[in-house]
């Protein structure tokens, strides 16, 4: 292509990816404005499980914790159920820190079930501690009232009826503003700024929030469409850099926008970093050692507990009280003692230690905030996540020389896949071994394209491969297929008298690889650990009879399912009828984020699933179109196409169950080991039209819309966490 067609071309790309991009601003910014918010000014941080206390007769007495109560409520709200033939009265008080105190004036209780909303006598001038009190009126029935488990901070006292403890049970409470008038979602912006500000890790503040949201996203979307448009006038290795820096701008944003911990198994894999940085050491690896160590150092303990962590991870209704008196409680834990965690958690202990000992000097460096350390591990992992967009586009510039567009469309893919921003932006390994399932992956695609040559890419495709189940037991699957892979492309090197030494590179650099780590594990982590990957293994002492689990033929069939559901060989219908690809995978990488699976629009599904359908239609024709420069390329396109649904195998098989579940164990994020092949699967979409202008504006389209869906995504995250 000349260089003015080069150039019409980009005017083509940027024109189609700027009328997407402001087309879906628009649609976003209406539905925002139409969008109601509830007039919720805060909470206790505890959800609605299940009814956990009852007030049966005239006279009883209900006291809440201790909870931080925020300036401007007017009203509080307590999930009561109440079945009587005729209605009942509640009444109380909120007693504030300081002495002061707020009636909570005689309301009426129909027969319902659900939050109900108490009046205050006054406003509250500002954040402060509060415990609310209510008594019931006469009428014949039992008062019900709904909340969760929560795990308590020391010496917190807990709520009561009637001065009889409920004992680690609260009931769910909520805020509500003076006016308590649902208003437009665009019209609280600031107040979910300033929520965030609250429950960031960031030191920052209200600063770090808008610069991540208002300048490094924009920044981020504007860099990668930019690197598709301009693609052609730098090398494979620049566009590569460009893809991993705009992906980077998106991991910090996330990094600073996600609220503290709640990341998926979060304080588990924090725990195991800090402990690590503290002593040098690794936790318990096995559960119920003798003389067994808290899980939690008692300053994370303490943070959690502020946070009622867990109780948001039970119960999706949940938040996290969002007030400064939040914030300034975790501040006071710097005083407490960082060392003295390290027992088993069955999310971290039985992982290697490599990706906690990257993580250690962040942690270091912070000081003693428990909030600085883990913003600095999330900065940690924001960088090394932000290289998997690089590996992508250098993947596909691989697979496809002489495409430099469609290698920033790889990379720009990998980079705004929300599950990979919101994984990339928290304290767990599953981006660290997409990390190196791309790296491994773009390093065997080399071998495939290429199997002679340049020996030293066998040691390291082999060394890739082997560091892959060292990050993450979750890439064992596409270890395993890429390691056949290494071996498939080293029987086509010619002449043949060569495969040997293909077979001894590839085995000297996996050994080495070895090596090396096992001489680091003992040098840094004081030799506690040989551990390579993680085993889970069974708790300490003799073993537990149970029931049977699945047999190697139940574990097919449910792989089978996963991979076409209809396929029922046993008569077993294992999904109920729905489809894992759509409620695991689909849902999963697009819009289910944090432990309260927080999501967008059903809207935004449907178009979603749409696109994909398409998507995998225009790249079997872009496949056959291509059909001659593939030809000398056929393994690389099947590991291209293949690797996915390996990984989805693994997965199944590792989660096959004996019988059908509602609620599957499998999630979406398990599948960012195969992020770089699906990344080309989406790149090659535009390839599905002939060369000319409307595959120019198929691409700039494609790219706009790939930032649309990841803006999708994060601001329903954060409307989730603080609106």
């Amino acid at each position: 292509m000349t260089g003015a067609a080069q150039r019409s071309s980009g005017r083509l790309i940027a024109l189609a990816a700027v009328v997407v991009l402001l087309l879906g601003l628009l649609v976003g910014l209406g539905r925002m404005a139409k969008h109601q918010a509830p007039p919720l000014a805060g909470t206790n941080g505890v959800g609605v499980g299940a009814v956990i206390a009852t007030m049966p007769k005239r006279g009883s007495e209900l006291c809440l914790a201790r909870a931080p109560i925020p300036a401007g409520t007017g009203a509080v709200q307590l999930w009561l159920g109440w079945h009587g033939a005729q209605p009942v009265s509640v009444s109380g008080v909120l007693r504030l820190t300081g002495g002061a105190s707020v009636p909570v004036q005689r309301t009426a209780i129909e027969a319902s079930a659900g939050f109900a909303t108490l009046p205050l006598g006054g406003v509250v001038g500002h954040d402060a501690y509060g415990q609310v009190c209510v008594t019931r009126g006469a009428g014949a029935g039992v008062l019900d009232v709904a909340g969760s488990t929560v795990i308590r901070a020391p010496g917190e006292r807990p709520a009561a009826v009637d001065d009889t403890s409920l004992g680690t049970v609260e009931p769910s409470l909520r805020m509500l503003e003076r006016d308590q008038r649902w208003s437009s979602s665009l019209g609280r912006v600031d107040d979910v700024i300033a929520r965030l500000a609250n429950l960031s890790p960031s030191p920052l503040g209200q600063f770090g929030i808008v610069v991540a949201l208002f300048v490094l996203v924009p920044a981020a979307f504007g860099l990668l469409l930019w690197n598709l448009v301009t693609a052609p006038r730098r090398s494979r290795r620049r566009v590569a850099a460009l893809c991993a820096l705009g992906s980077l701008a998106l991991t910090v944003s996330w990094a600073t926008l996600t609220p503290s911990f709640q990341g998926p198994d979060e304080p588990e894999h924090f725990s195991f970093a800090q402990y690590l940085e503290q002593t040098g050491r690794h936790p318990d690896s096995r559960q119920g050692l003798p003389a067994a160590k808290a899980p939690y150092s008692t300053q994370l303990s303490a943070t959690l507990a502020a946070l009622r962590n867990n109780a948001v991870v039970i119960e999706a209704t949940a938040r996290q009280p969002w007030t400064s008196l939040t914030r300034d409680t975790i501040d006071a834990t710097s005083r407490l003692p960082r060392d003295d965690g390290g027992g088993y958690t069955e999310s971290a202990s039985a992982h290697s230690a490599f990706y906690y000992v990257l993580l250690a000097p962040a942690i270091k460096l912070a000081g003693s905030s428990v909030e600085a350390q883990l913003w600095g591990a999330r900065l940690t992992t924001a960088l090394l996540a932000a290289l998997v967009a690089g590996f992508a586009a250098w993947a596909a510039g691989t697979l496809v020389p002489g495409r430099p567009r469609l290698a920033a469309l790889a990379g720009l893919a990998a980079a705004t896949v929300p599950m990979a921003g919101a994984m990339g932006g928290v304290v767990n390994n599953d981006m660290f071994v997409a990390l190196f399932a791309a790296a491994a992956f773009a390093a065997v695609l080399s071998l495939l394209v290429q199997p002679a040559g340049r020996w030293w890419r066998y040691a390291v495709a082999a060394a890739t491969v082997t560091l892959i189940p060292i990050a993450k037991a979750a890439g064992f699957g596409v270890t395993i297929a890429l390691g056949g892979a290494i071996a498939v492309a080293g029987t086509l090197v010619r002449p043949a008298r060569q495969i040997p030494r293909a077979a001894l590179s590839a085995a000297g650099g996996a050994i080495a690889l070895l090596a090396v780590f096992a001489l680091a594990t003992v040098v840094l982590v004081d030799g506690q650990s040989l551990t390579l990957y993680n085993v889970h293994p069974v708790p300490f002492g003799p073993p537990i009879p149970g029931p049977p689990g699945p047999t190697f033929v139940d574990k097919l069939e449910y792989v089978a399912q996963t991979l076409v559901p209809p396929l029922h060989l046993g008569g077993t219908d294992y999904f109920l009828g729905t489809t894992p690809y759509q409620q695991v995978y689909l849902r999963g990488l697009w819009g289910s984020f944090g432990w309260n699976r927080l999501s967008p629009p059903t809207l935004y599904f449907s178009a979603l699933q749409l696109a994909v359908v398409a998507g995998a239609l225009a790249g079997f024709v872009a496949l056959w179109r291509e059909r001659a420069r593939w030809r000398d390329r056929r393994l690389a396109v099947l590991a291209v196409a293949a690797l996915p649904f390996i990984a989805i195998a693994f997965v199944a098989y590792a989660y096959a169950s004996l019988g059908p579940r509602e609620r599957y164990s499998e999630q979406g994020r398990y599948l960012l080991v195969a992020l770089v092949p699906i990344s080309l699967w989406f790149a090659a979409i535009p390839a599905a039209i002939p060369p000319g202008r409307w595959r120019s504006m198929a691409t700039g389209a494609l790219g706009g819309g790939l930032c649309v869906l990841s803006l999708v995504g994060l601001v329903s995250a954060l409307g989730g966490w603080a609106a």
